[in-house]
């Protein structure tokens, strides 16, 4: 909220509400609005959690030494998360975490199944997404039971999937 004083009698207020839209992992969630900024510790006891995919990768002490830097990385994990979130038909995701070395990994909600995305350029991102609609479609619900990992690599073709199962 901003306040000023217009004289002789009035007061303008200026408010400003912060939606969050993921959460973040930095010695604790705090709640992360579209800018990639976490404005808010997040409280379990209030439910403000409920929904929100939880956002790892980046520690207190990158985010404290490098807050640009770390924006930047929250704002392309949030990039990652909404282009997910345009298909119905994904699962959900409970974590998204970002690895300077390993790049973007999904964790679904529901079994924690993983799906590493590695380190797309631009543009790649999408088509990694469609390997993984296909892969994902193209299974029954025995194997969807068992699958655990999927990994869609860099340097390979993007529409290459490989699937880990339980018990492999």
């Amino acid at each position: 909220a901003d306040v000023s004083r217009s004289l002789p009698n009035r007061l303008e207020i200026d408010l400003r509400e912060r939606g969050a839209v993921a959460a973040v992992e930095l010695d604790g969630l705090y709640l992360l609005d579209i800018e990639g900024t976490p404005f808010k510790r997040a409280s379990t006891a209030a439910e403000e959690l409920d929904g929100l995919c939880i956002i790892t990768g980046i520690s207190r002490e990158m985010y404290l030494a490098d807050p640009d830097k770390s924006r930047e990385l929250l704002r392309h994990g949030l990039g990652a998360l909404h282009s997910f979130q345009t298909n119905p038909e994904r699962p959900q995701l409970g974590e998204l975490h970002l690895d300077e070395r390993h790049g973007l990994t999904l964790i679904t909600y529901q079994d924690a199944i993983a799906i590493h995305l590695g380190s797309p350029e631009d543009g790649e991102l999408d088509d990694r997404f469609h390997a993984f609609d296909s892969a994902w479609q193209a299974l029954d619900d025995e194997e969807l039971a068992a699958a655990r990992v999927f990994r869609i690599a860099d340097h390979t073709p993007s529409d290459r999937v490989t699937i880990a199962f339980a018990g492999n």
